[in-house]
């Protein structure tokens, strides 16, 4: 029986030094990434980019999302962007399963360009101090994996701009939009049919 309770007290110390190896390496990863985070600079806030969804509900069967994508330049200077920016990425998320009445965890992101362009060569346009460019185009909605049934959906896109400065330098901007809800419907019978 004490040797028993001397192997159970073996196993737990060496439990207990592998957690504290754990914790001390977790510490030093944290510390480590903490001053190297402190030597990067973020980029002030330039330019904002804002998603609405013309339609808060669509009907399951649809192909695609229509959405409209809004470019603010929110700096007091003046900027100028490509015309050739793109939708980098899509980002779904299920926020409520209508069939169930539960919360379904699913997250689908679609990579992509939806956009003409992002060639080589830019054309340019100038957004002043508080100016907006509105773009209208859709994403398709074919995973039905993702979009099974009636659901409500977050939506959030990461769009990519080229940025001109006035020394003529080139510099690449990622920007996250805010989330937009929309739902799937069963779609209403069709009459003749």
């Amino acid at each position: 029986m004490m040797s028993l309770i001397k192997r159970q007290n073996m196993e737990q110390l060496k439990l207990n030094n592998m957690s504290r190896a754990l914790i001390a390496l977790v510490l030093l990863f944290g510390i480590s990434h903490l001053s190297h985070s402190a030597n990067i600079k973020p980029l002030p806030a330039e330019i904002d980019v804002r998603i609405a969804l013309p339609e808060a509900s669509i009907c399951l069967e649809s192909k695609s999302l229509s959405l409209e994508v809004y470019i603010t330049n929110i700096s007091s200077k003046e900027m100028t962007i490509s015309k050739e920016w793109t939708l980098k990425m899509s980002s779904f998320d299920v926020v409520c399963d209508q069939e169930s009445k539960n919360t379904r965890i699913a997250t689908l992101s679609i990579r992509g360009d939806p956009f003409p362009g992002g060639g080589v060569s830019h054309s340019w346009f100038s957004l002043s101090p508080g100016a907006s460019n509105r773009y209208v185009t859709s994403l398709g909605l074919s995973n039905r994996e993702f979009f099974t049934g009636p659901s409500v959906y977050r939506l959030m896109v990461r769009c990519i701009f080229y940025h001109r400065q006035p020394n003529g330098e080139i510099r690449e901007i990622a920007i996250d939009s805010n989330n937009s809800l929309f739902e799937l419907t069963s779609c209403p019978p069709q009459l003749g049919k």
